[in-house]
């Protein structure tokens, strides 16, 4: 499912030029970087609340470390 997604999130990028194909390694690797950031913290997901998965790995590592401070 990923590489489907990150396909779709490149093939997005490159149409405003369909004349060029993504121009070098750099490109593709900015390219990468902002669709792992969309991934990872503006992606909402059904199952845990519509929340981003970084906000909510953020909270459960805020418990863990509030559950062991009480202790």
């Amino acid at each position: 499912m990923n590489s489907v997604c990150m396909t779709v999130f490149l093939r997005e990028l490159a149409a405003p030029y369909p004349n060029h194909c993504l121009l070098g390694v750099y490109a593709v690797e900015w390219a990468t970087l902002v669709w792992a950031d969309w991934f990872n913290h503006r992606r909402l997901l059904e199952p845990i609340g519509y929340l981003p998965p970084a906000e909510v790995e953020a909270d459960y590592y805020r418990q863990i470390t509030e559950s062991t401070m009480a202790v």
